[in-house]
């Protein structure tokens, strides 16, 4: 998957956060976000659409308010675990989209499952990460019996 932040892509619409762009399987985000947890979140929530509403999702068709509140949820659920707070923004968000409790509520296990999936892969990537760590610098054997 292409995942890049890209400035040329926000020219036109500068408050624009983020974006998926199905066609090409491609994640773009604004640097110019306020902050690295908003980027993050933005990440995420682009990232929730790629997993839900890619061109060979049987979710693909679903209307446009669906899709927003079930990638913001995922967003949420996903920061909420490695504790970053995004409530304050998501809230209003999700509220906005999801206006039918119906609605909602249907798009509970969707989202649940999807921010299980993306809470895995992130969790597999910093595992590799922390392997390739500690390849590149090998601990002190000395180090690990207590030895000064």
């Amino acid at each position: 998957m292409d995942i890049r932040e890209s400035a040329d892509d926000f020219k036109d619409q500068p408050k624009v956060r983020g974006y998926y762009d199905r066609v090409n399987n491609a994640i773009r985000f604004n640097p110019d976000a306020e902050n690295t947890t908003m980027k993050l979140k933005t990440l995420i929530h682009e990232y929730a659409h790629a997993q839900l509403h890619r061109m060979d999702s049987p979710l693909k068709d679903l209307p446009r308010e669906h899709k927003e509140a079930q990638a913001q949820a995922t967003a949420f659920m996903v920061t909420k675990y490695y504790g970053i707070d995004t409530e304050a923004y998501s809230a209003g968000y999700i509220a906005t989209w999801a206006k039918d409790i119906n609605l909602a509520k249907q798009a509970l296990g969707e989202i649940q499952k999807t921010a299980n999936n993306i809470i895995r892969e992130i969790d597999h990537l910093n595992k590799e990460r922390f392997q390739e760590v500690t390849k590149q610098a090998p601990m002190d054997k000395s180090d690990s019996h207590g030895k000064l």
